[in-house]
């Protein structure tokens, strides 16, 4: 049985993100819980796209200049919002997303310095590769068809290639780009999601204060291709977040971070939280 979460422990939570979190994350509840307007929130994304059609401090990424991986948490708001493919901000992201990618080494700048050096150049391709090819299928009215036909062969080809069971941050990659693509590739990418998100989340709740992959972060709600595999361990893990709320109303950090990252993280975190929270049914509002 699931157990709910009290009104009380939601306005704590509330309360934090409306004083105390960023002005995106202040819309996107607003939008989620209280009837808030998409337009309001794509004012404030619009906010973080440089002239280069590039997104800068959006979670991930640099703070003050436009990256891949930024901009693909840019896209993951712009699909979750359903942003008309002719809106200025999606065709320059697109634009920004083409021009950026690295022709000689076959991927978009990776989310570590690291994955550059030698095999892991395949292993962790798909951070943000994988996702960004994903939103080139989606507003492909905008992509040469040579490119986005180069970019799902490049994804289709480091699947095939990578070490299982692949890095947990590749796998949300791939799992964000099966959400977009049909089959076949998409049913290749589901098929690996299967067999490799039990073996790479933390099922253990006494190493999660710690740093380690949450069972939630794949399946934020029941709609996750992975949430009738994983389902017991996302409860829980909803749970246990929610549980251990600070006095402050903020989901925690298991991480280091800067002050600056650690204030945006705790209000992203907090919100992913309560909207997963809404969607398995398990908070009283």
């Amino acid at each position: 049985m699931i157990s709910k979460r009290s009104t009380a422990q939601f306005n704590k939570a509330r309360e934090f993100i409306m004083d105390q979190g960023r002005e995106l994350d202040q819309k996107l509840f607003m939008y989620h819980f209280e009837n808030g307007s998409r337009e309001s929130v794509l004012d404030v994304l619009r906010n973080h796209q440089n002239l280069d059609g590039g997104f800068q401090n959006t979670g991930e990424g640099p703070r003050n200049e436009s990256s891949p991986i930024g901009t693909s948490v840019a896209f993951q708001h712009l699909i979750a919002l359903d942003a008309s493919p002719d809106s200025s901000m999606v065709r320059d992201g697109i634009n920004y997303i083409i021009t950026s990618f690295n022709t000689s080494l076959e991927m978009w700048q990776p989310a570590s310095d690291w994955l550059h050096e030698g095999d892991n150049l395949i292993q962790g391709w798909g951070n943000p590769s994988a996702e960004l090819v994903g939103y080139l299928y989606k507003y492909r009215q905008w992509v040469p068809a040579s490119f986005l036909q180069k970019a799902l062969d490049l994804a289709e080809k480091n699947l095939s290639a990578v070490t299982r069971p692949m890095d947990p941050f590749v796998l949300l990659c791939y799992m964000r780009l099966a959400d977009i693509v049909p089959d076949p590739l998409k049913k290749v990418i589901l098929q690996k999601l299967y067999e490799d998100v039990p073996k790479v989340i933390e099922a253990d709740e006494s190493k999660w204060p710690n740093w380690c992959i949450k069972p939630y972060w794949f399946a934020k709600s029941p709609s996750s291709p992975v949430s009738g595999l994983i389902k017991r361990d996302v409860i829980r893990s909803l749970d246990y977040e929610i549980r251990n709320l600070t006095n402050e109303g903020f989901i925690p950090l298991h991480w280091n971070a800067s002050e600056e990252d650690t204030k945006a993280w705790r209000s992203i975190l907090t919100l992913d939280v309560l909207r997963a929270l809404r969607d398995y049914n398990m908070l009283e509002v």
